[in-house]
């Protein structure tokens, strides 16, 4: 089992190439952190915010996402196999060559901006937060 951090402040953090495989992240504030590369297998970050993060090549295999806040975030080329993005919110965010085999996107908000990898159909549309004011 990895680290506990769950509820923290890591706005802004510089986590590039970090090893946090089964740590738990829910509730914590990575506002703008720089996970590139990160090793993120097994993480939880239910109800995180991770808007504006860099998850660019990050390993979110098996990853809890479950109400996480992506909104702007980069995660191209992130591996996010089997990992569980039930009720996130990805408007705006960029999925361009992500591997999201199996991952569960239930109830997933998006919006037409977020960029989704070649040939991947995402889940019908359900309007973000921000779409609907």
């Amino acid at each position: 089992m990895g680290a506990n951090l769950t509820g923290a402040n890591l706005f802004g953090a510089d986590l590039t190439h970090a090893k946090l495989n089964g740590a738990r992240l829910s509730n914590a504030n990575l506002f703008g952190a720089d996970l590139t590369a990160a090793r993120l297998n097994g993480v939880r970050l239910s109800n995180a915010n991770l808007t504006n993060a860099n998850l660019t090549h990050a390993n979110l295999t098996h990853a809890r996402l479950t109400n996480a806040r992506l909104t702007n975030a980069r995660l191209t080329n992130a591996d996010l196999t089997n990992a569980d993005l039930t009720n996130a919110d990805l408007t705006n965010a960029d999925l361009t060559n992500a591997d999201l085999t199996n991952a569960n996107l239930e109830n997933c908000r998006y919006s037409e901006t977020t960029q989704w990898a070649d040939g991947f159909t995402p889940p019908p549309l359900i309007a973000s937060a921000s779409n609907s004011e």
